[in-house]
């Protein structure tokens, strides 16, 4: 782009909405083009990438974006097609299985590392999505 502040944010705004795409299965790039909507979306989706393994909530997610609640929901229905519960939990399993596959943590700090308060939660969401418990996950990952 042009070397002006207005295009070098541009650019920035458009790599960004591209990038989107790595922290969520349905990008939906026809809207990618309200440049407002997509700097919030990243913005809240970068605040999860940074904080999943702490306690937060949908508020915390919203007030990274600069936006309501209900308008955090509708930006990721919108833009994403994915609400922020589900990327927040997506990036906690992503994580916890990267710490099954590369770790000997028992399951417990596994789950508390992730961002799940409670191991039992955990297990069950890890077989809902996975269709296997964590260690068998960490056993089938290693063989």
């Amino acid at each position: 782009g042009g070397s002006d502040p207005l295009s070098a944010y541009t650019d920035a705004l458009a790599l960004c909405a591209r990038t989107v795409g790595h922290f969520a299965r349905n990008v939906r790039p026809e809207v990618a083009a309200d440049a407002s909507q997509t700097a919030a979306v990243w913005q809240m989706v970068d605040y999860v990438d940074r904080n999943f393994a702490t306690d937060i909530a949908v508020s915390d997610i919203a007030r990274a974006g600069r936006v309501g609640r209900s308008q955090c929901y509708d930006l990721f229905a919108k833009v994403l097609d994915v609400s922020p519960n589900a990327l927040l939990l997506q990036k906690r399993l992503e994580y916890a299985t990267a710490l099954l596959r590369g770790t000997e943590l028992d399951m417990a700090t596994v789950a508390q590392r992730a961002g799940f308060n409670d191991a039992s939660y955990f297990a069950r969401v890890f077989k809902r999505q996975f269709g296997q418990t964590p260690r068998a996950y960490r056993v089938a990952a290693r063989s």
